[in-house]
């Protein structure tokens, strides 16, 4: 899998991820919101798959809110799922119920191909920027999603053009940490990969351009939605289907 990029273990660091557990609560009630027709597939029971998953915050609180669906999360990073393996064998002794989720070190540009139109829901939560090369990702995204399944990005609401981040102050701060993260983080982790001809974005090449990779990898029924995380944090939730590879099946 090659060299992996690492978060150092420092205070901030571990700030970081508990104000990211803090937050998938908050994510879940944005999600429904702004994709209604999401809740009674939870409700029933669907597959969701979360690429580039980290230690699993966001598919515990998944997990425990939806017991009907099945949750599978996939990382590159070897140790961090070997972190969410430990904390999901911890939390089903506490919680028997607790069955519905699983975890797999796989590299999401190359995914198993028994996974072929396996997922009703792809969700990638800061991602996008970080990877080699999105599109090829994007690209087998779509091939393990069912007809007509719904992939959901949520990233840093940044726009291209500088410019136009002069708004409130969220996204003010939003922007102004968006070169520090990407210098620091977002690029080094992308560029740590054995990619020959990677293009990976970075988290200043704004969210229109995001929007377009997302456009050519063949989705389409884009709609995005801004969101306030906390008065320092401003995302996007984008929201896509696969109208294109539906209409390719039902021939």
């Amino acid at each position: 899998m090659g060299a992996i990029f690492r978060l150092p273990e420092t205070d901030f660091f571990k700030r970081w991820e508990e104000r990211k557990e803090q937050a998938c609560h908050k994510m879940i009630d944005v999600l429904i919101k702004h994709v209604p027709e999401l809740q009674g597939g939870l409700e029933r029971g669907i597959n969701v798959l979360d690429v580039g998953c980290g230690r699993g915050h966001f598919l515990f609180a998944m997990a425990a809110e939806y017991p009907e669906c099945l949750f599978t999360g996939i990382d590159i990073n070897e140790s961090l799922i070997g972190d969410a393996r430990d904390q999901a064998r911890e939390r089903m002794l506490r919680d028997l119920s607790l069955t519905n989720i699983g975890f797999a070190a796989y590299d999401a540009a190359i995914l198993p191909a028994e996974w072929s139109r396996r997922f009703d829901v792809v969700m990638m939560h800061e991602v996008c920027y970080d990877l080699p090369s999105p599109a090829d990702v994007l690209q087998e995204v779509g091939q393990v999603l069912r007809p007509g399944g719904v992939l959901l990005v949520v990233e840093r609401s940044i726009y291209g053009d500088p410019r136009r981040n002069l708004g409130e102050h969220a996204q003010r701060i939003t922007a102004l940490i968006a070169p520090i993260v990407s210098m620091n983080y977002s690029l080094p982790v992308a560029m740590s990969q054995p990619e020959g001809d990677a293009e990976a974005l970075g988290l200043c090449s704004g969210k229109e351009k995001l929007v377009q990779v997302i456009r050519d990898a063949d989705f389409d029924d884009l709609q995005t939605f801004d969101f306030t995380v906390d008065e320092q944090k401003v995302e996007i939730l984008i929201a896509a289907r696969q109208t294109r590879h539906m209409a390719k099946f039902r021939k």
